[in-house]
């Protein structure tokens, strides 16, 4: 039988190319989940400010249609009772939420980075405000495209029942966006940060 030689220079140049190689894939694997750790980071600090903008919003919007169904009311209450008051409307501020960041994270794959429990509660959030915007167009929609009713005390009390709704779907995003930004799951990548 014949032994095969192994020249050590070979077999140093293989060990060595082996081992760069090796080398240059853990660093580019630890580079790669670095900029996914810091994009996920980046992308809850851009969600928790949008949903704060949002509650901001939400909060005016809120205070402004309770303002509002006490007109409605009252407005309905005059046609009872055939008292006119004049310089008084019944007009309704209305406004899209803001979702980009939350868009966003997830064009990016930003979301497959981030703590599941964690995306499972900004989702939540995103559905109902995604559903109340949904109510809002459809409202303002009809609005623009109907005929003015005769009976403007139908038109109130239609009115009266969608801002009792929308005022309803305020109180509850307001309590979801606080319930986010004093959870746990928040604290723990504000730490991070």
């Amino acid at each position: 039988m014949r032994k095969k030689i192994i020249n050590k220079r070979v077999l140093f140049e293989f060990v060595s190319i082996s081992f760069a190689v090796f080398l240059g894939m853990m660093l580019n694997t630890w580079k790669e989940a670095r900029d996914n750790s810091e994009l996920a980071e980046k992308s809850v600090q851009n969600i928790k400010t949008e949903i704060l903008n949002n509650k901001e919003e939400v909060a005016k919007l809120l205070k402004a249609h309770k303002e509002l169904l006490i007109t409605v009311d009252s407005l309905i209450l005059e046609i009872k009772d055939s008292i006119k008051v004049t310089n008084r409307t019944a007009n309704m501020d209305l406004c899209l939420l803001s979702s980009t960041s939350w868009e966003t994270a997830k064009i990016t794959q930003a979301v497959a980075n981030m703590n599941l429990a964690l995306v499972t509660e900004i989702s939540g959030i995103y559905e109902y405000q995604k559903y109340y915007d949904s109510l809002i167009k459809v409202y303002s929609q009809e609005r623009m495209t109907s005929i003015p009713e005769e009976n403007k005390k139908d038109l109130l009390v239609k009115r009266q029942v969608f801002i009792s709704s929308i005022i309803e779907m305020e109180e509850t995003l307001i309590i979801y966006y606080d319930d986010f930004l004093k959870s746990d799951l928040l604290a723990e990548v504000d730490t991070k940060s």
